[in-house]
C-alpha cells in the first residue's frame, strides 16, 4: 500500500511549476536499498527525496525528453532512467549510486522505452518498449537481444527471480514468458481486458516451484498468474 500512496505523496510535496500551473503527475518511483532516498521522475525531470521525511534532497539531471521507469540494480549501486523522446529514439540512462553521476546511455530503438528491469546479477536489463520490442540490453554497451513478441507497445517487464525467464506486458492486453537464450515466448497470459501497465514476480512460496507473478490493466484490475504453467491463481472482481 505505501508504495501506492506514495506517488501522491510525493505529488502533493512538488513544487507547483512556474505561472502557477500544477506539477506534473509522478510516473516512477523507486526506493534506494540502502533505505535512506526515494528517486521519483515526472516529466519536470527526476527528483531524490530523502526518507522518511521526504523533503527533495537533489536533482538528477537526465538528458531524457520524457522519463517513464526507474530501476535499482540487484547491488543497489546503479539506477537504471528509462524513456526517451517519443518517434524519435529510446533509451536508459545509467546512473552511479550514491554518488548520482552519470555512467552510461544505452540506446534503444526510435521510440520510447516505457519499462525496465535488471537481472539478478545486473548485468542486463529487460526493456519494454514502445516500437513493440523487448530489448535484452547487456549494460555493458554490447548489441541487445530483440524479442519482436508484441502487437502493440510493450509497457512493462519483470526477470522471474528464481529462473532465467523474463516476462513482459504491453497494449495488447497480454503478458509473455520469455526465454533470455532464444528470445522465443515460452507461454503467453491472455486473461485481461486492457492494456497490461506493470508487473511484479516474486520468489515462489515455501515448497512450491512456480513463482507468482502480478499483471496490472487499464481497469485498474490484477491477474495474479503463476508464471511458469500459465495459469490464474486468483483474478479480483471489479472493485475489489
Amino acid at each position: 500500500m505505501i508504495h501506492l500512496l506514495l506517488p501522491l505523496t510525493l505529488l502533493a510535496a512538488e513544487p507547483a511549476a512556474a505561472g502557477g500551473d500544477p506539477a506534473p503527475p509522478i510516473v516512477a518511483v523507486a526506493f534506494a536499498q540502502d533505505g535512506t532516498g526515494v528517486v521519483a521522475a515526472s516529466q519536470a525531470g527526476v527528483l531524490i527525496y530523502s526518507w522518511p521525511d521526504l523533503r527533495p534532497a537533489a536533482r538528477l539531471t537526465t538528458k531524457l525528453e520524457q522519463v517513464h521507469d526507474l530501476s535499482f540494480a540487484p547491488d543497489g549501486k546503479r539506477l537504471a532512467i528509462a524513456g526517451g523522446s517519443p518517434g524519435e529514439r529510446g533509451a536508459v540512462e545509467i546512473w552511479e549510486w550514491p554518488a548520482a553521476t552519470l555512467k552510461a546511455t544505452l540506446p534503444a530503438g526510435d521510440d520510447v522505452v516505457y519499462g525496465a528491469a535488471w537481472n539478478a546479477e545486473g548485468t542486463v536489463l529487460a526493456l519494454a518498449c514502445a516500437d513493440k520490442v523487448v530489448r535484452l540490453q547487456p549494460v555493458d554497451g554490447s548489441s541487445p537481444k530483440k524479442c519482436q513478441v508484441h502487437s502493440a507497445a510493450a509497457l512493462s517487464t519483470a526477470w522471474l527471480p528464481a529462473e532465467d525467464l523474463v516476462l513482459s506486458a504491453g497494449v495488447d492486453q497480454s503478458i509473455r514468458l520469455l526465454s533470455p537464450k532464444s528470445g522465443e515466448v515460452v507461454r503467453t497470459f491472455d486473461n485481461h481486458t486492457a492494456a497490461v501497465r506493470d508487473l511484479a514476480a516474486d520468489d515462489p512460496p515455501a515448497g512450491a516451484v512456480c513463482p507468482p507473478a502480478l499483471g496490472a490493466d487499464g481497469d485498474f484490475l490484477d491477474a495474479r498468474w503463476l508464471a511458469c504453467l500459465g495459469r490464474v491463481r486468483r483474478r479480483p472482481a471489479a472493485g475489489g
